[in-house]
């Protein structure tokens, strides 16, 4: 297995059961295409994606080893007090999240599947770092007919830190 620079033994596990009828997407395979694209962004380009571990296979199933982050902001949203952030958490949640798939863009891929649930908080020093996941739907944006990667609208904002505060 591979170390990930800084970071502790905790990984997540995502597996996909292996259907030689090939009757569903291959969503593991995508995910992990878009994951490995993503580890060759410049470093304030990648900091909303988790690190790819390490793959393999058994007889019955693929797997992918992700670094493990905490709580998708659906549920520390549902976990507030009134079930909403402040002003000032949604503005810093929200940057972030325009930051994050801003950046799946600059790679040519749209996330499809956009939703609180695929936003999750890093584990403690990245704590304040929201990260998207879930890419399995996840599509290759490229001009109809051509294997060209077409122009995706990059959302022109200024990085800020990323600080997540209950202010």
């Amino acid at each position: 297995m591979n170390k990930i620079p800084g970071q502790t033994n905790t990984f997540a596990l995502k597996t996909e059961t292996i259907d030689e009828d090939r009757k569903y997407l291959n969503r593991l395979k995508i995910e992990m295409t878009v994951l490995r694209l993503c580890s060759k962004l410049p470093p304030y380009r990648r900091e909303h994606f988790i690190m790819l571990a390490d793959k393999g296979r058994t007889e019955d199933f693929k797997f992918i080893v992700m670094e493990l982050v905490g709580s998708s902001l659906d549920i520390i949203q549902r976990e507030m007090p009134h079930h909403s952030f402040s002003y000032g958490t949604s503005t810093k949640v929200g940057l972030q999240t325009i930051d994050a798939i801003s950046d799946l863009h600059e790679i040519g891929y749209i996330h499809r599947d956009v939703k609180p649930q695929n936003f999750s908080v890093g584990l403690k020093d990245k704590a304040s770092t929201i990260y998207l996941l879930d890419f399995g739907i996840a599509r290759k944006y490229t001009i109809k007919n051509t294997k060209a990667v077409r122009f995706v609208l990059v959302f022109s904002c200024q990085r800020r830190p990323n600080r997540i505060s209950n202010s």
